[in-house]
C-alpha cells in the first residue's frame, strides 16, 4: 500500500493540517482483537503493525511534513472519540509531528498536525504518533497511558531513542 501523493493534497495538507486516503487496506483480523484488548504501544508485540508503520506510514509522514526524520513516539486504539481538543493533547510527548489515524471499519488512514481536533478522525482508530528527531517524553496528566514510557526506562524530559522508539530517515 504505496499512497501517492499529489501537489494538490499535499498543499491542502499544509494549509488544513489533515489529509484523508479512501479505500486504504491492511487489514488483519487477528490484530484487531489485539487492538481492542491492550489500547497502547501495540507496535512493540506486533510485527504486523511495526512493518506496517515503518514501511508505509512514517515515509508517508516524511513526505508530507518534509521532515529530515521522525521517530515512532507510540500508538494506539481509540474505540470512540475523547474530548474535543488538539489530538497532541492527548500524548505525554514534546516534539510530535503528525499522527496517522487508520479505521479499519472505514478503511481510511488519516494523516493530520498535533493541532487537529481528535474528533475530525474515523473512530474506531489505530492512532501512531511520530515525533520530530528531538521528541521528549513529558508528564501529561491528560495521557492515560503516560506511565507506558517510564517501563522503557524513561524518565520525564527525556529524548526519545532509537533503541525503544525508532527513528526513521527518507
Amino acid at each position: 500500500m504505496k499512497q501517492t501523493i499529489t501537489h494538490q493534497q499535499l498543499m491542502s495538507f499544509r494549509q488544513n493540517g489533515k489529509i484523508q486516503f479512501e479505500g486504504v487496506e491492511v487489514e488483519d483480523k487477528a490484530q484487531i482483537a489485539t487492538l481492542a484488548e491492550k489500547k497502547r504501544d501495540l507496535w512493540r508485540s506486533s510485527p504486523f503493525l511495526k512493518t506496517v508503520i515503518l514501511q508505509m506510514w512514517a515515509p508517508l509522514v516524511i513526505e508530507l511534513t518534509k521532515a529530515r526524520g521522525i521517530c515512532l513516539a507510540c500508538d494506539q486504539w481509540y474505540d470512540e472519540a475523547p474530548v474535543e481538543e488538539p489530538i497532541d493533547k492527548r500524548f505525554g510527548f514534546q516534539g510530535l509531528i503528525a499522527f496517522t489515524a487508520y479505521s479499519w471499519q472505514h478503511k481510511t488512514l488519516d494523516v493530520v498536525t498535533p493541532s487537529v481536533l481528535i474528533t475530525t478522525l474515523s473512530f474506531p482508530c489505530y492512532v501512531v504518533a511520530f515525533g520530530s528527531d528531538i521528541c521528549r517524553y513529558i508528564l501529561n496528566p491528560l495521557d492515560p497511558y503516560n506511565q507506558t514510557s517510564k517501563r522503557l526506562g524513561y524518565a520525564y524530559g527525556d529524548r526519545l531513542n532509537n533503541q525503544n522508539n525508532p527513528f526513521i530517515y527518507p
